[in-house]
């Protein structure tokens, strides 16, 4: 027998022997040993015993029992102290918090049944879209901007956020056997998964618009030259007692071939040879 019908027909007893008439009444209907909708039998027991009654009955079949507000003002205000007064507590704690979460993801999937064409929920792009309604100068959202420093606002000697820096460790901590983070890797393939007839992601391209959509009066893409330049500087940046370039020394060194020609020279000259003679550029390979 189960320690919640152990419990009610022990409450049943106290009853008879106190002369007390517990009935619909002025009692409870408590099921037992099992819920509501998995069984007609019960008990009726006054409110203060039909909340322990839950509580047990939640330990015995490993699920919430019990109404969360209700048991927690009698554990609060008890006219009695049970022998297990902490171990109810414990009961509580533990089946109010999952039957919380279980809860949060029934009312989370229901929210968000309804998809857009491109699968995301229609109700979370309106909430987002209200909260981020209020945008600054720049047209950032406002919210999103407090959000983030207040996420952001524990640094470590690096000037790094610390919450940034924890919640990467742990998205990136299962690896492949090469060593690549699980999660990048199928967030990158879910990502790209949307293709053109070309066979490229629709999202790569579409990233790649934003990217270079501010131009320049020569009309080439403000980022593109901003990241040469910072590309080359770096490339650049070790050198030799004489100031010059070590990697522009070594590209200098090597020696290229046309393999249309056979015109040999360093990689920028070949690739010229090529096209003024109106062949592909890229049609050379390393010598030495």
């Amino acid at each position: 027998m189960l320690s919640n019908e152990v419990f009610a027909l022990a409450c049943r007893a106290y009853y008879d022997e106190m002369g007390l008439v517990v009935d619909e009444t002025n009692g409870e209907f408590a099921h037992s040993p099992l819920t509501r909708k998995e069984c007609d039998t019960g008990y009726y027991l006054l409110h203060e015993h039909h909340q322990q009654q839950g509580l047990l009955q939640s330990r015995d079949l490993d699920k919430c029992c019990f109404f969360a507000p209700d048991v927690l003002r009698w554990l609060r205000g008890c006219s009695y102290w049970p022998d297990n007064y902490f171990d109810l507590w414990d009961i509580y704690q533990e089946y109010s918090s999952k039957q919380s979460r279980e809860n949060g993801k029934k009312n989370a999937k229901k929210l968000h049944s309804i998809v857009n064409e491109e699968g995301k929920s229609v109700q979370g792009l309106r909430n987002a879209e209200r909260l981020n309604a209020e945008k600054n100068e720049d047209g950032k959202s406002i919210q999103g901007l407090r959000n983030a420093e207040r996420l952001n606002a524990e640094k470590n000697e690096e000037g790094k956020s610390v919450n940034a820096l924890k919640g990467l460790r742990e998205m990136h901590k299962e690896k492949t056997l090469e060593g690549k983070s699980v999660n990048a890797l199928r967030a990158a393939e879910k990502a790209h998964s949307k293709r053109n007839f070309e066979g490229k992601s629709l999202l790569g391209i579409k990233n790649l618009e934003r990217l270079h959509a501010e131009k320049n009066e020569e009309g080439k893409s403000v980022n593109a030259v901003k990241g040469g330049k910072e590309s080359v500087k770096k490339l650049h940046s070790i050198k030799t007692e004489e100031g010059k370039s070590v990697a522009a020394l070594k590209v200098a060194t090597q020696i290229w071939e046309s393999s249309i020609s056979g015109f040999r020279g360093n990689a920028g000259n070949v690739a010229k040879h090529n096209k003024a003679n109106g062949w592909d550029p890229s049609a050379r390979f390393r010598v030495k």
